[in-house]
């Protein structure tokens, strides 16, 4: 008889799921703590102070791929089913196969392979052909929370309706049963995190390690716990008055149930098959349920919520000049216009006061990196990149190694020379082909103290190189505009961006090594470097109605 053949060992990967807002980032992190290899950064922000613990690269893929699907996490289109056979597209394949490669990547590492993202439990059917072409076997950790606590949380944090963070809660736990059935699993209850003696720690490290040879049980793991699972970070209130949907409620309680009656099974798969047939009865109305502005609510008084209709106007109801206006203004009519869906702020915690201001109503991804930025700091609004000193490197690289381009991007940087000309290499170089990059500061004003030498990092930026095109648009201390150059050298003299003068060159070369002579030189000259134009030149030559911008707060003249 031949030999029989043995069996290829499968290395185990352990998998963190559960709606936003459901605990998974507590869970992720006591398991790093435990060894398990989650993420290297913790990423903290007002919303998650102990860190998300989520490895970025799955996280931007997976954001990617929502946006290719049409059911970007912000929009109403969100809480839709996937397409039919959403795999098989063709967008598909590039994301699986860098998602592949990163993960293959991590099973370098001694620790145990783990992830954490919500977002995965909607995209199972992928995951499982990669853990089948690396030979992994998926072990799942599901983190629930009560619907009307997930949908409380969802609406502090990103102003969802109440109705809608509940439907969101029933589709990922469907999504959850309707993939997971037969895998090894967990479900991990919020709640219990805080109940006498901390039973889920228990529970967890018995579910993670059966035989207790890796992780143990002993007092420190428990010391370990107890500063990473704060009572005073749950952020939640029971208001009695919020009555629960009873499906969905009853749905939770089903799941509750599970572990200590098995029994319930047959209604919980029973109730999956009903939600989707409700599903399938749903995709008549897609295209009008994806067309809406979007899922977030925007604060009373935000000017997010604002509408501005640019139709035909008579051309004597225009007004004849326009004044000045803001550096986010000239962002969003650009953004308007071009019908740009991806905005990426670069900032400080010095610089970047008024990410709130940008025009949501058509982006689908606005996202802000700021440095120089602690740990423990917030302004009230979401950081989605941090860095406690100037270093911003690793998050454009990642931008490069997973291919994430965006069409619009504000540059408000630390005002060192250094950092303003470090911050526009790594913009232009994460910026789409026809993307714009605003600058903010480019000319400072004579009088005052601040000065800053962001216009002559800007400068330097746009003369030193021959594949853009630019202008500055006479406004809130100079807002500089740069894009990149699709014309050919014959046409390019015609544009705003056209080859500053020999002369002016030669002049700036002499006196931009002495710091004062080059500012008094820079001012007297500033108009023809920054090829500067007025705001109402900007709405023309960019083709916008100035009834765009009639109702837009006004700043200070410089």
């Amino acid at each position: 008889m031949p030999a029989e053949q043995p069996q290829l060992v499968k290395r185990p990967i352990y998998v963190v799921l559960g709606t936003h807002r459901s605990g998974s980032s507590l869970c992720a992190h006591l398991m790093q703590t435990l060894g398990f290899d989650m993420s290297d950064k913790a990423r903290p922000d007002p919303h998650n102070e102990k860190g998300y613990w989520e490895h970025l690269d799955i996280q931007i893929q997976q954001d990617h791929l929502l946006d290719a699907l049409g059911r970007n996490f912000y929009s109403a289109a969100h809480a839709l089913p996937l397409p039919s056979d959403w795999w098989k597209e063709p967008v598909v394949e590039p994301i699986r196969r860098t998602l592949k490669t990163f993960l293959a990547s991590r099973m370098t590492s001694p620790r145990r392979l783990a992830f954490k993202d919500p977002r995965t439990v909607r995209f199972l059917p992928m995951w499982f052909e990669i853990f089948r072409e690396l030979s992994l076997t998926p072990i799942f950790i599901m983190c629930q929370r009560s619907p009307m606590q997930v949908a409380r949380s969802l609406h502090a944090r990103d102003g969802f309706d109440l109705a809608l963070g509940e439907y969101l809660w029933m589709l990922y736990a469907v999504d959850f049963f309707r993939y997971t059935a037969g895998q090894s699993r967990c479900i991990i209850e919020y709640d219990d995190w805080f109940s006498p003696g901390m039973p889920n720690l228990k529970k967890l490290i018995d579910f993670l390690d059966p035989l207790h040879s890796d992780i143990g049980t002993g007092a420190d793991i428990a010391s370990l716990a107890a500063d990473i699972v704060d009572p005073r970070l749950r952020h939640d209130d029971d208001r009695s008055w919020e009555t629960p949907a009873p499906y969905i409620q009853s749905f939770h309680e089903l799941t509750k149930r599970l572990e200590n009656e098995p029994q319930v099974a047959a209604a919980i798969e029973d109730a999956v098959v009903e939600f989707e047939r409700v599903q399938a009865a749903m995709r008549p109305f897609e295209p009008m349920i994806a067309s809406h502005r979007g899922a977030a609510r925007a604060p009373k008084g935000d000017r997010r919520s604002m509408q501005v209709t640019a139709g035909p106007q008579r051309e004597e109801s225009r007004p004849r000049n326009v004044g000045p206006i803001s550096t986010i203004d000239v962002v969003n009519l650009l953004a308007r216009k071009r019908g740009f869906s991806r905005y990426l702020e670069v900032c400080t915690s010095a610089t970047g006061h008024q990410f709130a201001e940008i025009d949501r109503t058509q982006l689908t991804t606005a996202h802000r990196l700021m440095y120089r930025c602690s740990d423990g700091y917030s302004d009230g609004l979401q950081i989605d990149f941090r860095s406690r000193n100037t270093g911003v490197r690793s998050f454009f690289d990642a931008f490069s190694r997973l291919g994430t381009k965006y069409k619009i991007i504000l540059v408000d940087p630390w005002h060192t020379y250094e950092c303003a000309r470090r911050d526009l290499s790594y913009a232009l170089a994460a910026l789409d082909e026809d993307g714009i990059l605003i600058v903010r500061d480019c000319d400072p004003p004579a009088s005052g103290n601040w000065r800053g030498v962001t216009y002559a990092a800007f400068v330097d930026f746009v003369l030193g190189r021959n594949d853009i095109d630019y202008y500055t648009v006479d406004t809130d201390f100079g807002c500089g505009v740069i894009k990149k150059r699709r014309l050919s050298a014959s046409d390019a003299s015609d544009t705003p961006g056209a080859q500053v003068e020999e002369g002016l060159r030669f002049l700036w070369h002499t006196v931009r090594g002495d710091e004062t002579l080059r500012y008094s030189s820079f001012k007297k000259v500033n108009r023809e470097l920054l090829h500067m134009i007025s705001v109402t030149e900007f709405l023309e030559l960019e083709s916008i109605d100035p009834a765009m911008v009639a109702k837009a707060p006004r700043v200070q003249s410089a």
